[in-house]
């Protein structure tokens, strides 16, 4: 136990050894020998002088100077010194004030056997001035170690603060704003706030920030306390220009840093409200590959993972860090990883009374808040577990040596000094050799990717060039082995066999051919290749052009794929112009333009094509269930019979296709797939190995009502209701032809009353719909005019910002089909988007079978209508927003339009905002169309200093157009940090696990990595909440940074995707396949390419833009 100057002055006999001794001197104690001069009696007093004040200012525990002993702790006395001398040097405290000493004599028996007498004089702690010269200028001190130390004028300022002279809290920081307010921030903290206090009053906004000293008033004008922007303003950083962290990692020791000044691997900043600081900061640690991650075998089967160190302990010290530096220091907290140590370093040094350098298995330190308010405002908040965000400081520095200890590592050490530094050795390098773990194949787990032998000498540079090479010579090959050839597009060839006609004994066999339609690519990943290939229905035409001209518009078929009858064969070409004779045809192999009778040209028709010449022909097939029907999607074991057709058709090609010729390259194919990789030892510690499948993402949670958590949707919602329930009224318009006004009626009762577990729309979303009466026409084509008299008579519903009513309209399908942009909806939706109300059109599946169906269709209707389902619990790592961005096309004769939107959602996933070009524009102007709309719509959210924005799009945009948008972002926030996410759903690829326990998919969560900027994520696979119909189609995710100068981390942005796809308010479903970032900009571009497609541009209320109308 150490000795303090107190215990040493109540009896100085106990301790003669330790005043003798030569480790005397320190941070408490000083001694001095006076000799009987003036020379002495001066530089004695001079040295005492700055000893009492560095005792009074640094030491809560005082200090004690002994005169009479000299510096090798010999006795000397002072009887011999005169009394003038003796008092000459006790002048001097009268020199310093603010100080506050006592003295005592100790008597002894000198060598001369002599009594003789030595000074102890005790200096208390000043704790609420500062010990000073009394000058115009005064001097003061701080005692370090043996030294006194003169104060720099930044060290007096810091120690008025620690000591509350200067109360850097409460100190006025800039003019209260309402919009400077974090509203969520605030709003938890005003729940937890009143909670806690069991508060029986309504309070106000400001009479809370105010008693709790976040706000101040100054001649009638209130302002922020540096303490209340810190913690409750958007942009703290904006005014306290150091209030972030800065994480740095460096691939090296401490050691050889020091010596070599290597430069870091990575950097960010994270900045924000205080609260918003730990919570990222956390996240980011926890979940990302800052930190390396040992996977070791579990003594009871699996693995285990085990970071670098305990997570609680560098939360405690990062924690401790953000809350308990010195804000008036402008400088910021630095948070420092190397491969054996981690350093947390925060302006200020330790409040308590330390010494320089000590670990916490010597010193236990004691809760001495540097910044009290802070400290109070943050205990009244809880994380996304419920509970407070900080320990005492005690309790907190007791778990992390305890911890450190279960890690078999040394206790956190700390060094004192104008900053505070936190040390953690790691031993990872011996953990890592300990429990390393060969690469393993999983045996059941693979892709549907087949490896070619590839000779060195054929591949190239340009990969691009030698994949299309090898698919050529593919397509060559198979024509001449019977297959038909249909088509070569974007690096995909597409081909069948006769053998791959699904026969359907019906009159649909006379106009059309089922066909399961091979896809092929080339793949590459670490340098070898690979053949990927699967399988679709596809609806092949038998009609040909001659008797289509008759069902279809003039020249529409301008411009569009046809297939060409030449003797036995079909040759691919593109139609240039026609007529009932001839037609003149460019193919696509050797670009001649030729003349062709008509009838020997067959178009490719689409799905609404189809349907068209269906109905033409008089011919009832629903073609939803039949192309469902043959590709499975009804077949609980789709996968496992899709994995057996695809080793089949593997085994075909191996055996009658390949090898393949090239000149004189031979290439062959391996019919067994690519098993995927287990990880190694060090999972994402910077080596990605390709072709390694990760399981460790878990199934995501979401809040409800009061904080209810649930991972099923539908469970949680009819259970708990939705996570906003305010009471409120949407008043529902219903639109119908009025022969089923009844219909309409009973599915309006059943949105209010609900049935099995939807218990109505009151007690699951707190919303009471009603409605005055159905509005209905008798001819659907007169709907159009029913909404604009209704508009005219009903001027107020125009803008309403509270969104407070919506249409809902019913037209039966086989007046007008969802696929026919003629549809009056389409006009009506137009309509009413452009002057602020929504609307919700009803099918007739909805009609005809209201189970379940009746919650989805509530859902949609609520949160048009500004009501939040529910949301995740807690943010995502290293995010502050992500942005779904999107756009549609659509060619006009020789002109493609475009048309480019917008969606904005917060860390927790929420939807924020919407923003879009209104008006469609040219393919030449697409780049200054794009950064535009990054810049507007980011001026639209309130950002950080350094913001992490998160862009995901699936329809593929160039690197010219990432180079805009990047731009565009960099001038809104230069520091900010932003990461282009290519999300493709048209891949061939599959993940299959063919383990007896699942259903032949690669389960949810699991992603395979396939290079350092890539991976295919599984969010539909095998999982216990819904039994997957069809084999899941993976996201491939691919990852664009400029600014990255290492790579990015993947499992974060899995983690990101996966949980996104949680936030579906569409629809009741535990999981959907697409984030909902990608799934929203896909519900636009549907509704507007059928606005572009008619020629229209899409404008939308700034009321609606503020709510998901789209869904």
């Amino acid at each position: 136990m150490p000795l303090f100057p107190k215990d040493l002055i109540e009896d100085p006999s106990k301790h003669l050894d330790f005043m003798t001794s030569t480790n005397f001197e320190g941070q408490f104690f000083e001694r001095k020998e006076i000799l009987n001069n003036r020379n002495s009696f001066d530089r004695v007093s001079k040295h005492i002088m700055r000893t009492a004040s560095g005792f009074a200012n640094s030491n809560r525990e005082g200090g004690l100077i002994i005169l009479g002993i000299d510096d090798e702790g010999n006795i000397i006395g002072v009887k011999s010194i005169a009394e003038q001398g003796l008092n000459s040097i006790f002048q001097i405290f009268r020199k310093l004030k603010n100080l506050t000493f006592t003295n005592q004599n100790f008597n002894y028996t000198n060598i001369n056997e002599e009594e003789d007498f030595i000074i102890l004089v005790y200096i208390d702690h000043t704790t609420d001035a500062i010990c000073e010269t009394l000058e115009d200028f005064p001097r003061s001190w701080k005692r370090v170690g043996v030294q006194n130390m003169a104060l720099s004028f930044q060290e007096l300022e810091a120690l008025k603060r620690n000591k509350g002279i200067i109360n850097f809290e409460s100190q006025t920081c800039i003019e209260f704003q309402d919009n400077d307010l974090h509203s969520e921030i605030y709003k938890q903290f005003e729940k937890d706030f009143l909670d806690r206090r069991d508060s029986q009053f309504e309070y106000s906004k400001l009479e809370i920030l105010r008693n709790i000293g976040a706000i101040t008033s100054q001649n009638n004008i209130l302002y922020f306390t540096k303490s209340g922007y810190l913690y409750f303003s958007y942009n703290p950083r904006s005014i306290i220009a150091s209030s972030f962290v800065r994480l740095l990692k460096y691939d090296c020791n401490l050691e050889d840093w020091r010596a070599n000044n290597n430069q870091p691997i990575f950097d960010r900043d994270f900045d924000g409200p205080i609260i918003n600081i730990i919570r990222d900061v956390r996240k980011f640690i926890l979940d990302a590959a800052y930190f390396r991650t040992l996977y070791k075998r579990d003594a009871n089967g699996g693995f285990v993972n085990e970071l670098e160190y305990p997570s609680v302990v560098v939360d405690e010290a990062i924690v401790n860090a953000i809350i308990h530096r010195d804000y008036a220091i402008n400088v910021p907290i630095e948070c420092i990883a190397f491969k054996d140590a981690f350093i947390v370093k925060s302006p200020g040094n330790i409040p308590q009374t330390a010494p320089k350098s000590f670990t916490l298995d010597e010193i236990s330190l004691e809760s001495i808040p540097r910044n009290p308010k802070i400290v109070e405002w943050t205990r009244y908040m809880k994380d996304e577990r419920g509970m407070t965000f900080i320990r005492s400081l005690s309790e907190g520095t007791r778990t992390m040596r305890m911890k450190m200890e279960e890690f078999d590592l040394p206790p956190p050490k700390y060094k004192n000094e104008s900053f505070t530094k936190v040390i953690l050795y790691n031993n990872f390098a011996d953990r890592e050799k300990r429990y390393s773990l060969k690469p393993e194949l999983e045996q059941n787990q693979f892709a549907n990717l087949f490896q070619l032998s590839v000779p060195e000498d054929f591949k190239t540079d340009d990969r691009h060039q030698t994949k299309r090479s090898l698919l050529l010579a593919l397509r060559d090959v198979l024509e001449g082995n019977e297959w038909s050839i249909d088509g070569l597009y974007y690096s995909r060839l597409y081909a069948y066999r006769d053998d791959d006609n699904i026969g359907i004994e019906s009159d649909f066999e006379r106009v059309f051919k089922l066909y399961n339609i091979h896809e092929f690519q080339i793949k590459e990943y670490d340098q070898n290749y690979y053949l990927s290939f699967d399988y679709r229905v596809r609806i092949k035409n038998q009609v040909d052009l001659q008797e289509l001209i008759k069902y279809f518009e003039n020249n529409y078929f301008l411009g569009k794929n046809v297939k060409v009858r030449l003797g036995d064969s079909l040759e691919i070409a593109k139609l240039k112009t026609y007529n009932q004779g001839s037609s003149v045809v460019n193919f696509a192999d050797v670009n001649d333009v030729d003349e062709i009778s008509t009838t020997s040209i067959i178009p490719e028709l689409n799905y609404r094509d189809i349907n068209k010449v269906l109905k033409k022909k008089n011919i009832r097939v629903d073609l939803d269930k039949l192309l469902k029907s043959h590709s499975m999607l009804f077949h609980k074991n789709a996968a496992k019979i899709r994995a057996d057709k695809i080793l089949l058709t593997a085994k075909i090609l191996q055996d009658r296709i390949f090898p393949i010729r090239i000149d004189k390259t031979e290439v062959r194919l391996n019919s067994n797939p690519k098993l995927f990789l287990k990880p190694s030892s060090a999972s994402f510690s910077g080596k990605i190995t390709p072709l390694t499948v990760y399981h460790d993402l878990s199934e995501p949670y979401v809040v409800f009502h009061t904080g209810q958590i649930s991972q099923n949707i539908l469970n949680g919602i009819t259970r708990f209701g939705s996570y906003e329930k305010d009471a409120n009224d949407i008043e529902i318009i219903p639109l119908s032809i009025t022969k089923y006004k009844l219909e309409m009626k009973e599915l309006i009762v059943r949105l209010i009353v609900g049935k099995y577990k939807y218990r109505g729309s009151e007690r699951t979303f707190g919303t009471r719909f009603k409605y005055e009466k159905i509005f209905t026409v008798d001819d659907i084509k007169d709907m159009y005019n029913l909404v604009l008299d209704l508009i005219q008579k009903n001027p107020d519903w125009k803008g309403d910002k509270d969104i407070s009513r919506i249409f809902l309209v019913y037209l039966p399908e086989e007046v007008y089909p969802k696929t026919d942009y003629q549809s009056p909806y389409y006009s009506i939706k137009k309509l009413l988007l452009g002057i602020g109300i929504p609307s919700q059109m009803v099918s007739r599946k909805t009609i005809l079978s209201m189970d379940w169906k009746d919650l989805n269709l509530a859902l949609n209707i609520v949160a048009k209508c500004k009501t939040i389902p529910w949301v995740l619990p807690d943010e995502l790592p290293d995010v502050d927003f992500f942005i779904g961005l999107s756009y549609t096309s659509k060619k006009f004769e020789t002109i493609k339009r475009y048309m480019g939107y917008a969606n904005v959602f917060n860390q927790y996933g929420r939807w924020q905002l919407y923003q879009g070009n209104p008006e469609t524009f040219d393919y030449e102007d697409r780049h200054k169309f794009f950064g535009d709309l990054v810049r507007e719509t980011l001026d639209k959210i309130q950002l950080s200093e350094t913001p992490s924005i998160v862009f995901h799009y699936s329809s593929k945009f160039s690197r010219k157009d990432i180079e805009i948008m990047w731009s565009a972002a960099k001038s809104i926030r230069p520091n900010g940090k932003y990461t282009f996410i290519w999300i493709n759903t048209t891949h061939n690829i599959r993940l299959f696990d063919t383990s007896a326990q699942t259903d032949g998919s690669l389960s949810r969560g699991s992603f395979v990595i396939t290079s350092p900027y890539q991976f295919y994520l599984s969010t539909t696979g095998y999982n216990i909440y819904s039994k997957a119909m069809g084999t899941p189609l993976p996201l491939e995710v691919n990852v664009y940074s400029l600014t990255l100068d290492h790579p990015p981390n993947l499992k974060i942005i899995a983690k990101q995707i996966l949980y996104l796809t949680k936030l579906n308010w569409a629809s009741s479903k535990s999981l959907s396949r697409l984030p909902v970032t990608i799934k929203y900009a896909k519900d636009i571009a549907k509704l507007s390419s059928i606005f572009i497609h008619k020629g229209q541009n899409l404008e939308i209320h700034k009321v609606l833009q503020e709510t998901p109308w789209f869904i």
